[in-house]
Parts: C-alpha cells; sequence; structure tokens
C-alpha cells in the first residue's frame, strides 16, 4: 500500500469478447506522458481503428493517430503532429486543454462528429486529469491546498467519503493502489489497433466499443480503463468499467443500459453506477450534450460519464452495418 493511499480490489478484463460477425468496434488508445523539461511538457499519443466484421472476415474501415503536446503548468497545446489524422487538428494549436477545451473543439470544427479523431479530443481533458495519478505516485511534490472545491464532484468525492474525511485527517489526496493489468488472453490478433509500448511513469487510457444488430436494436457492448505504469514497468489499473446498452433503431433512444465496475479507487465509487438508468429514453445522439445535465454531482462518476459520452457515436458507427 503507498503512503497515504489505499489499496483497491477489482476484476480487470484479461481478454475483451469475442468480435461478432456483423458487428463494428472502434478501439482508441491515449497514452500521456509527463516530460521533464525545460521546458516541462505533457505529450499525448492518441491512437484509434475502427473495424467491421463481416461473414468473410474484417476490414478497416478508419484508423487515426496524433500527438498533442502541451505546456506546464499553463495547460496550453504548443504542438500537434498528425501523421494519419485531419490536419484540420493543427488548428488546436494555443488552446487551453485545461478549461474549455471541449467547447473550443467544436468551435474550430477540427473533427467530424462521430469520427475517431473526435471522440479521441472528447477525451483528452479527463485524460490529462488521471495522468496526475502518475506524478503522484512517483512522489512528485504536491501543492499544499489541494482542491477543496471538487468535494461533491463526483460519487468519490462525495462530503464524509474517504477523500473527504483523509483531506480532513492528513491533508493528503489519498492515493489508490490498483491491481495489476492481467496478461492478454486474447487470442484474435485484430482484437485492437496496433498499441504502442508504455513509457515508465505514463498512463494510457482504452477504450473499446463494439456495435452489433440485435432484434432489440443497435446492442453496445463497450469498455475502457485507465491505467499507469511505474518506474519498474508494471502495469496496474486506476479505473475499468465495462457498459451494456441497447439503442432503438427508429428512434435512437437508448432503452436499456447497464453499467458494470470493474476496478475503481474509492469504496463509494462503485455506487455511481446506479445513475446509467437516467439515460433511458435519451437519444444516443445527444449522448455528450445531456450527459452532463442528466448525472451530475455525487450521483456521478466523471469516467463514467466519459464511457456514456461514446454512445454519441453510436449513430456513425452503425452506419457502416447492413
Amino acid at each position: 500500500m503507498l503512503p497515504n493511499g489505499i489499496a483497491t480490489e477489482g476484476h480487470p478484463r484479461a481478454a475483451q469478447p469475442p468480435r461478432a460477425q456483423g458487428s463494428i468496434r472502434r478501439t482508441t488508445s491515449i497514452d500521456v506522458l509527463h516530460v521533464q523539461g525545460p521546458p516541462d511538457h505533457v505529450q499525448f499519443t492518441c491512437e484509434g481503428r475502427d473495424l467491421l466484421t463481416g461473414r468473410d472476415g474484417h476490414e478497416t474501415i478508419s484508423e487515426t493517430s496524433f500527438t498533442i503536446a502541451m505546456t506546464k503548468p499553463d495547460g496550453i497545446v504548443d504542438s500537434v503532429v498528425v501523421p494519419h489524422s485531419s490536419s484540420e487538428v493543427r488548428r488546436l494549436v494555443g488552446t487551453s486543454l485545461r478549461r474549455g477545451f471541449r467547447k473550443a473543439v467544436a468551435e474550430a470544427d477540427v473533427a467530424q462528429p462521430g469520427s475517431i479523431t473526435s471522440q479521441l479530443l472528447d477525451d483528452l481533458p479527463v485524460a490529462l486529469i488521471v495522468s496526475g495519478y502518475s506524478t503522484a505516485v512517483a512522489g512528485a511534490q504536491v501543492r499544499e491546498q489541494p482542491n477543496l472545491d471538487r468535494i461533491g464532484v463526483c460519487m468519490g468525492w462525495r462530503q464524509g467519503g474517504t477523500v473527504d474525511l483523509e483531506l480532513a485527517r492528513s491533508g493528503a489526496i489519498p492515493i489508490p493502489h490498483g491491481p495489476i493489468v492481467p496478461a492478454p488472453e486474447d487470442h484474435d490478433a485484430a482484437a485492437w489497433h496496433r498499441l504502442p509500448s508504455l513509457d515508465h511513469h505514463s498512463v494510457r487510457r482504452l477504450r473499446r466499443t463494439d456495435v452489433i444488430r440485435d432484434i432489440r436494436g443497435w446492442r453496445v457492448e463497450a469498455s475502457f480503463r485507465d491505467s499507469h505504469t511505474d518506474g519498474t514497468g508494471i502495469e496496474t489499473v486506476i479505473h475499468e468499467y465495462d457498459l451494456h446498452a441497447i439503442v432503438e433503431f427508429a428512434t435512437d433512444e437508448i432503452v436499456e443500459a447497464i453499467a458494470t465496475p470493474r476496478v475503481l479507487p474509492y469504496l463509494e465509487c462503485p455506487m455511481a453506477a446506479a445513475a446509467v438508468q437516467n439515460i433511458i429514453g435519451m437519444p444516443a445522439s445527444d449522448a455528450r450534450r445531456s450527459i452532463p445535465s442528466l448525472i451530475s454531482g455525487t450521483a456521478s462518476c466523471t469516467h463514467l460519464n466519459d464511457l456514456l459520452r461514446t454512445l454519441a457515436d453510436v449513430p456513425t458507427l452503425s452506419s457502416y452495418l447492413p
């Protein structure tokens, strides 16, 4: 157990569900590395792929990769490298990743809604927050006054919860220590896009979204994992969730949704999964606009909300299916 920390137990996935015939799978990854300068900066390596699986095999519909660098501590994007993505992403140079980034992305019109690039950019602000774990466990100096304004922002930071009580006791945020990422048991070489090896002290945000035609509508089976690789190369899980949903063909409405916590940092966190029922009846295409008002405060989990936001891409993904 780490100093001022709590140990979390969980059940991280060793393998993803097999790809179904007549399905499309989107996988994305964001690898975040805090680089000591000068100047100090944060590097985001973003990759993704849409893979269509049919009766006679599979084919790649779309692939994306780009790298963004952000200066510290001002949080401004200072460079974008786009070998396999829309060059419009370069318009984000000069944008703050710490404040108003999602709004800036929408206003700059740098990515087609529903695209891999759009999803990756939507994920960046919270990926940046999660990446702070790497500096905390490495023993980097933390600010003397933790941000007490965050109490009440989510289930894990609720008043009287684990974080609140530890802040009151010691003035420090408790550092969780998650389970080791299990050895992969996937026998499908095409299960994921190409995943680069992780640098020491880096954080990875990994997503999978499967969309399958079902008798009740579009069936969505999704998952995400945040993980950290320490100075010895051991990768542990910070957050992990599964999501099952059904989206009605004719109305685009979500008629079924179940969230399953697999690994979360604090004892209170899994209780947020129940709030997923608030999205029943919501059009999937409205997810990014509606989720913040439907699930908020201590009923919410920031990372589950981000997983639910990806339901907005179901109309785009399902358009490739017969």
